[in-house]
């Protein structure tokens, strides 16, 4: 409670003094409110300077301020609405490249990924001097990566990092790499996996289909030797089919466990999945802050640790699909 008194007092200070010093201007006034976080007083500011005659050559500068206090307060539609009123009637003003990329962050926040990440490009592309250009970057990549895009995200996180160093985001945009690159690898496993699955299936299918067919031959042969009363070789025949059986018997044992070690790897495939979902939690609960802290890192390196994993896992999966291709042409 006294740190809250404390905090309304200092306001309440810095108030007064900036007041004396913005000369009662309440747009002057309001920007410094907004640099402390007292955005309902701010907007208030604003606002009455709309509606006041004396600052209509500042409506600009009221209108920008506006749009931009409602988007701290997350009064979206508000914010896009003054953003809009602001680019028609001032499309040259100063401040009217970081319009348009809050006007793409509005529609990123309300989930229109699709035109948020056309809305970054454009602003991108018209303003390539603006200080927002690497966030209009990043959060273009984290549109697209919202999206399933996960080419076109790994394009532009690598634009920030490659081209921004210094920027507030490279952190994040390269834990979003980490985590494009490990989603990646699952993707892999998981054709891998579905692959390996349909080819033990069509093997098991052409193994049965060849049991059927030999069991009919030997019928057929049985029957006919009976009929000729021949027994000339009879033996060297069941011999043979024996042979042929256990052939098959050990196809089908193979597949089976073939089919039981993609039962396993599924299961994995799916705690990747998990976990990846769980580390784009954590990234999301800190996206909004300038830098990566402490218990991020820590899941960064869970996450290299996890890409390891992964690594011998797809070559172990690798290993068996060459094995299960060489079954299959060996039994065609």
């Amino acid at each position: 409670m006294k740190s809250k008194g404390f905090f309304l007092l200092l306001l309440l200070f810095l108030g007064t003094q900036l007041f004396s010093q913005a000369s009662g201007n309440p747009i002057e006034l309001g920007k410094s409110y907004f640099q402390v976080a007292a955005y309902r007083e701010a907007l208030s500011l604003f606002r009455d300077s709309l509606s006041d005659p004396r600052y209509v050559a500042q409506r600009n500068e009221a209108y920008f301020w506006t749009g931009k206090t409602l988007f701290a307060l997350e009064r979206y539609d508000e914010s896009l609405r003054n953003f809009d009123l602001f680019l028609s009637e001032y499309p040259s003003d100063r401040n009217s490249a970081e319009a348009h990329y809050l006007r793409a962050r509005v529609y990123f926040l309300q989930g229109d990924m699709e035109s948020a990440a056309l809305l970054f490009a454009r602003f991108i592309q018209e303003n390539p001097r603006s200080p927002f250009v690497p966030n209009g970057y990043y959060w273009a990549g984290e549109s697209y990566l919202s999206m399933g895009n996960l080419a076109e995200a790994e394009s532009l996180f690598q634009v920030v990092i490659r081209n921004y160093p210094t920027s507030a985001r490279i952190e994040a945009a390269r834990y979003r790499l980490d985590v494009i690159q490990l989603k990646k690898r699952e993707q892999e496993l998981v054709q891998l996996l579905q692959w390996s699955q349909e080819e033990s299936l069509r093997t098991s299918e052409q193994n049965r289909r060849q049991i059927e067919s030999l069991n009919q031959a030997i019928l057929g042969l049985q029957n006919q030797r009976a009929d000729l009363g021949q027994t000339i070789g009879l033996q060297e025949l069941q011999n043979e089919v024996v042979s042929l059986r256990n052939q098959i018997n050990q196809l089908e044992t193979t597949n089976d466990q073939i089919v039981a070690q993609n039962r396993e790897l599924s299961r994995l495939a799916q705690t990747y999945r998990t976990r990846i979902d769980e580390l784009e939690r954590s990234l999301d609960s800190t996206s909004s802050g300038s830098s990566v802290g402490s218990n991020q890192g820590n899941q960064m390196q869970e996450l290299s640790r996890l890409s390891e994993l992964l690594k011998i896992q797809a070559k172990a999966l690798s290993l068996k699909e060459d094995i299960l291709r060489a079954m299959i042409e060996e039994g065609r």
